[in-house]
């Protein structure tokens, strides 16, 4: 063997072996879904994945799947043709403003108000009861929802108002920052929030109900997408 073919074979010997690009999986969400999606974006060690989470409207994550610019996105509105997996729960709580002296209403009484057939709180007492003596009983229920067609109006009228859509006269708020502003600020107002998302200034009325977020696909995901939501599913 001559000198300068061991100098090259002992070179080839030390060149380090190239780290293999991760593979990306570029996954959206809806706001409603978004938790459900940073939590398990920031749990999941795989060093030879990246994911790439973001959050987008409902109509946004259908045509962005079927064109091709996501792999995969989670939302409570499943959509037709889309291969669907269960990924977990997001629970919706009906809350008012923390000076409201209501504490409780029923599951009737809310769908009720965001019907427009309970149009004052002097309709329900403190506790949820009829009252004509409950103090500012003139004032007007300001019942605000999502917008029409989000992810979040619709599993609030599918899991809370039982598939009726709220009236006219509901305020829309069209984030979940704008819902806290209008509920912390409007002692007369009505809404709800995903568990996560309560903060001072408001309080649960005792009623919710838990929906799920499945993840949509243009077809049932295989390779690192499939091992990542069956992961998922296990947690």
């Amino acid at each position: 063997m001559s000198f300068v073919l061991f100098v090259v074979q002992g070179l080839a010997a030390c060149t380090p072996t190239p780290t293999p690009t991760p593979i990306p999986i570029r996954i959206e969400a809806t706001d409603l879904a978004a938790p459900l999606v940073f939590d398990l974006a920031g749990r999941y060690l795989n060093s030879d994945v990246t994911l790439l989470p973001s959050v987008v409207s409902l109509s946004t994550v259908k045509a962005d799947l079927a064109a091709q610019k996501s792999d995969v996105a989670l939302a409570v509105t499943r959509a037709p043709n889309f291969f669907a997996t269960p990924m977990g729960y997001v629970t919706l709580t009906v809350v008012v403003n923390s000076l409201n002296p209501v504490a409780q209403l029923s599951a009737a009484q809310v769908q009720a108000i965001f019907a427009g057939q309970i149009t004052v709180w002097g309709q329900v007492g403190a506790t949820g009861v009829p009252s004509a003596t409950l103090q500012g009983s003139s004032r007007v229920i300001n019942a605000v929802s999502r917008e029409p067609g989000s992810d979040a109006e619709s599993a609030f009228e599918s899991s809370l108002l039982l598939g009726a859509s709220p009236n006219n006269n509901t305020l829309i708020a069209p984030t979940w920052d704008a819902m806290r502003e209008v509920i912390g600020q409007d002692a007369q107002a009505i809404g709800f929030l995903p568990e996560g998302e309560l903060r001072a200034g408001m309080k649960p009325v005792g009623v919710s109900a838990r929906v799920l977020v499945v993840a949509l696909s243009m077809s049932e995901p295989g390779g690192a997408l499939r091992d990542f939501l069956a992961w998922a599913q296990g947690r």
